[in-house]
């Protein structure tokens, strides 16, 4: 006999996951669910003529349909598919209902009639806790996510000791968790630092204080999205030229279809340019990946795109993406 000690619990192994997302994703196609072809976790089901999509994160679903009586059928075929119940009685399943839900550790209030107000109060709360106990007398500032220097990187400066660059680490990594869901004013900040967590010094401790002082006096400061229903997609994207210390530039963008930003993005370039121009051209590359699935992904969920316009700052960039080779020099 072979016998085995698990050192984590089953449910967390890749195998797991794995089979639970084939067996669900069955489950789903048996009773009429189509999966988009451009993202694995959302399924549509026209019922009544109406569109029922449900979007889900292993076993947290979403679901959202105009009928609250075919909500009901629905909930209830996956507490018998899905749902344990205890030997007492008490249930696992949790159904949240109505304006207010909480999903993936954010809170998102659809209080206002064509839009959606998200927030992390609480997750915010945690991480400036953490951030007192490593930085007792900070203060919170309204200036910017990112100062001035952020991008140039002093190879002389001290470096932290080895329980400092833990903590920095970890503020880094909970603080990018933020960002990606409801913080997007941060992202420049925090593409740079997740660069700095292997080997961090005092100088971008102080930048990580800056930052967290921002965080700190706008902890209240929500993300509220809305579209216009105009069918117009709208990205705007930009470049800094030669910003980082290997004179590669830094790509920034952004997805708005009325108000607020959905999607953003801010990276460092994958290769060195020689002029703006050039910087330019490759963050629109970065960033279009992006633009053509949003189009994509909005096309199969039914929502029509009249226009996907990319909007730059840079003549010469636009000249060149338009005409091509016409609008090339030798250069």
């Amino acid at each position: 006999q072979l016998v085995v000690q698990c050192q984590n619990a089953i449910y967390g192994t890749m195998v797991t996951s794995l089979l639970y997302y084939r067996k669900f994703c069955k489950s789903l196609t048996s009773v009429g669910f189509e999966f988009s072809p451009y993202d694995p976790c959302v399924a549509n089901k026209i019922i009544n003529g109406k569109q029922m999509t449900i979007a889900f994160h292993v076993d947290d679903c979403k679901l959202s349909h105009e009928d609250p009586k075919e909500m009901d059928k629905i909930i209830e075929w996956l507490r018998t598919e899905y749902e344990s119940i205890f030997e007492d009685g008490s249930r696992k399943m949790t159904v949240s209902r109505g304006k207010v839900h909480t999903y993936l550790g954010m809170t998102l209030d659809y209080k206002v009639r064509g839009q959606v107000k998200i927030t992390m109060f609480g997750y915010i709360e945690e991480i400036l806790k953490a951030f007192d106990k490593a930085e007792p007398n900070s203060r919170g500032a309204k200036t910017s996510a990112a100062p001035d220097n952020l991008f140039k990187v002093d190879e002389d400066c001290e470096k932290l000791t080895p329980s400092k660059a833990k903590e920095f680490h970890n503020l880094v990594a909970k603080t990018l968790y933020a960002t990606k869901r409801a913080r997007p004013d941060t992202c420049t900040a925090i593409a740079f630092l997740t660069t700095r967590v292997r080997e961090p010094n005092t100088d971008d401790w102080a930048k990580l204080v800056h930052m967290m002082s921002y965080i700190k006096a706008t902890r209240q400061l929500p993300l509220i999205l809305s579209a216009n229903g105009s069918g117009i997609v709208k990205w705007w994207i930009d470049a800094s030229f030669g910003v980082h210390p290997n004179m590669r530039g830094h790509t920034g963008g952004g997805l708005s279809m009325g108000r607020g930003f959905p999607i953003v993005n801010s990276t460092k370039q994958k290769l060195n340019t020689r002029s703006s121009t050039e910087s330019e051209i490759v963050g629109v590359d970065d960033c279009m990946p992006a633009i053509c699935w949003t189009r994509y992904f909005m096309e199969a969920q039914g929502y029509g795109v009249r226009e996907n316009i990319v909007y730059q700052d840079n003549q010469s960039a636009i000249l060149m993406e338009k005409n091509g080779k016409a609008s090339s020099s030798k250069r």
